[in-house]
C-alpha cells in the first residue's frame, strides 16, 4: 500500500474507532435526545451513519468501472434509510455499522493507488476523485459524531 493509500485507510479506520469509542459510553436515555439535525435524535443520527457508506461505495464502484450511476437525492435517501431503521435497536444499528465498516474497508483494499485519482461526477460536489470520495467517510463520521456528542450534552 502506498503512503497515500495507507494514510487514507488509517484515517477511515480511525474515524470508525473514534465513533465506536464514543458510542460505547452512551446511555439508553441519551439515544432519545434530539440532535442538531432537525427531527433526528442521537439514535437517528447513528442510523444515518450506518447507511452512508453504501452510497459512497456505489459512487466509488462507478468511478472504478466507469459505469453510470443513478444517485438518489441525498435528502430523500437519508430520510428513507433513517425511517427504515427507526424501530431498530442500538445493538442492531451498531452491528450494521460494523458490517458497513468491513465492507467499505474491503472495497478500499481493492482500490489501487492509481485509482485514487480517477474522476467521478458527484451529484452535489461536482467533479471529484476517488480519493475525495473515500475522504467523505471520515469527514462525515466526524461531523455526525459531533452531533451525537451535542445531543448527549443536551445542546
Amino acid at each position: 500500500m502506498t503512503d497515500r493509500r495507507a494514510e487514507l485507510r488509517a484515517t477511515i479506520a480511525a474515524a470508525y474507532d473514534s465513533l465506536a469509542s464514543t458510542l460505547d459510553g452512551i446511555g439508553a436515555d441519551e439515544w432519545r435526545r434530539p440532535s442538531p439535525n432537525e427531527g433526528w435524535t442521537a439514535k437517528d443520527t447513528l442510523a444515518h451513519l450506518t447507511t452512508i457508506d453504501e452510497r459512497i461505495r456505489g459512487m466509488v464502484r462507478s468511478a472504478l468501472d466507469g459505469s453510470a450511476t443513478q444517485v438518489e437525492d441525498i435528502d430523500v435517501f437519508n430520510a428513507r434509510k433513517v425511517e427504515e431503521r427507526h424501530a431498530w435497536s442500538v445493538a442492531q444499528l451498531r452491528a450494521e455499522l460494523e458490517q458497513q465498516r468491513a465492507t467499505s474497508l474491503a472495497l478500499f483494499d481493492r482500490t489501487g493507488a492509481d485509482d485514487l485519482d480517477r474522476p467521478f461526477e458527484h451529484p452535489r460536489r461536482g467533479r471529484v476523485t476517488v480519493e475525495q470520495l473515500w475522504r467523505i467517510i471520515p469527514n462525515h463520521i466526524a461531523a455526525h459524531l459531533r452531533d451525537i456528542e451535542a445531543a448527549r450534552a443536551g445542546a
